[in-house]
């Protein structure tokens, strides 16, 4: 029972052989739930019946499922030796494109063992690359879960930045749970006038995303402050000044990264942009986008997040929830 329960642990193959006698059709005694779960080969206990066993076991071996075992138990050992190795590169600086790192091997991790699951047991495979919007929102999430109190995100970002993700994304959720850590956010939305004369569509899209950050600075007045800069010029997704800076006050070890996304155009637009976000760039001069940040933050057209609401609603194209 020993050897059944370790090999079933490496998910190695198993060929379990048990004398006819003891088949529970025959003998009514039922068989332990571990050997009763397995698919079993009976055999009789004579010439006739050990050449059959024997038959089967060839057949068994042949099958090459031992092969596609060592085969996949190699692919998955080296894929997690890969990344426990890269998890445990944090020294310094290096900590801070954990999440970058992390996420792709945690992937190849979670490939390589529903692979092997494919190759052992006939088990469907199906890969879902995910998107490249799924995979930024992960990323992002990464990088401000491991922000502690004391440490600080500036971002100034823009209300289809915020469609496209949504507040049940993984980055807002771990926007709220930093908040709750003690982490101090400043968020600076670039927003068109609020008579800009776009569809409803947007519109909606656009309050939808104010509403869930108005209840998250409701929850945290303290942690989370909200800007909106109305630009007559208009907005676009790829604004070059969309980016996002964090501020890790390690003690002895500060630490600032500044990134932002990185946008193709689409070949539709939809009601939200014509723009699809792709990826994301990290800065090397973080003390520019500082600097930048502060002087858009402070522009005296900045309104509050109330007060750009209040106006979307009452500007042209309609009423909008607020």
């Amino acid at each position: 029972m020993y050897e059944i329960g370790r090999a079933q642990q490496a998910r190695a193959p198993l060929f379990v052989i048990c004398d006819a006698q003891f088949n529970p059709k025959l003998s009514g005694v039922p068989l332990p739930f571990d050997i009763a779960a397995l698919s079993i080969h009976w055999y009789e206990f004579s010439p006739n019946g050990l050449i059959s066993l024997e038959e089967q076991l060839l057949a068994w071996l042949q099958s090459g499922l031992i092969d596609r075992f060592v085969t996949a138990k190699v692919f998955t050992r080296d894929a997690r030796r890969i990344h426990d190795e890269i998890s445990g590169w944090n020294s310094g600086e290096n900590r801070q494109f954990l999440p970058l790192i992390t996420a792709i091997t945690d992937m190849l991790l979670e490939t390589a063992t529903e692979v092997r699951a494919y190759m052992m047991r006939g088990r469907p495979f199906k890969f879902r690359p995910a998107s490249p919007s799924s995979l930024i929102d992960r990323l992002f999430a990464d990088t401000i879960a491991r922000m502690e109190a004391g440490d600080s995100y500036d971002a100034i970002s823009t209300l289809n930045f915020w469609s496209e993700l949504g507040p049940s994304s993984r980055f807002f959720s771990a926007s709220r749970h930093a908040l709750g850590k003690g982490v101090t956010v400043r968020r600076l939305f670039l927003v068109p006038s609020a008579t800009d004369k776009r569809g409803d569509d947007w519109r909606r899209h656009a309050a939808a995303a104010l509403v869930a950050h108005g209840e998250l600075l409701r929850a945290h007045p303290k942690g989370y402050e909200v800007k909106c800069l109305p630009r007559d010029e208009g907005v676009k997704n790829d604004d070059p000044a969309h980016c996002g800076i964090c501020r890790f006050a390690r003690a002895g070890d500060p630490v600032v990264r500044a990134f932002r996304p990185h946008y193709r155009k689409s070949e539709s637009g939809g009601p939200t942009s014509s723009y699809t976000l792709i990826g994301i760039d990290y800065e090397v001069n973080a003390d520019a986008r500082e600097a930048e940040f502060q002087r858009l933050w402070d522009d005296p057209r900045s309104v509050s997040l109330a007060a750009y609401s209040k106006a979307l609603s009452e500007g042209e194209g309609g009423a909008v929830p607020s």
